[in-house]
């Protein structure tokens, strides 16, 4: 059988499928249509890129230590690690931490990074780095 737009709007309107099958059909269409520009594309070196955000402001950063709003954290979770994470439990939980601990006054807090963390180029994450 041949899937096509028009072989999908004739049975909608004949009453072969339904609404949803109509949907899924045509949805599936659509991506296989796209799917041999996606594989052909090559990417391009250089350039700049830029981003539209919806809490965006002139005051943004990608140091954590100044975040405004939610949204620069979620963004921020796309191009870098934390030291701990908070778990589906809402647990504190160690992400690029081994361990750590508070000095007696917890003014100080003494971070173990984990063994064989590296950065997306190879290059082997140290203290100085995070």
């Amino acid at each position: 059988m041949t899937l096509s737009y028009d072989h999908l709007l004739d049975s909608l309107h004949r009453g072969r499928i339904g609404r949803r099958e109509f949907l899924a059909g045509a949805s599936a269409l659509g991506i296989a249509v796209s799917l041999p520009r996606a594989v052909r594309a090559e990417p391009n070196q250089g350039g700049r890129f830029r981003i539209g955000m919806g809490h965006g402001s002139t005051t943004d950063t990608l140091d954590p230590a100044t975040f405004e709003n939610g949204y620069m954290l979620q963004l921020t979770y796309t191009i870098h690690n934390y030291l701990t994470e908070v778990d589906n439990f809402g647990k504190l939980a160690p992400e690029l931490a081994a361990s750590w601990e508070p000095s007696p006054d917890a003014v100080e807090w003494t971070f173990v990074l984990k063994d064989g963390l590296t950065f997306h180029n190879g290059k082997t994450v140290t203290a100085g780095d995070v």
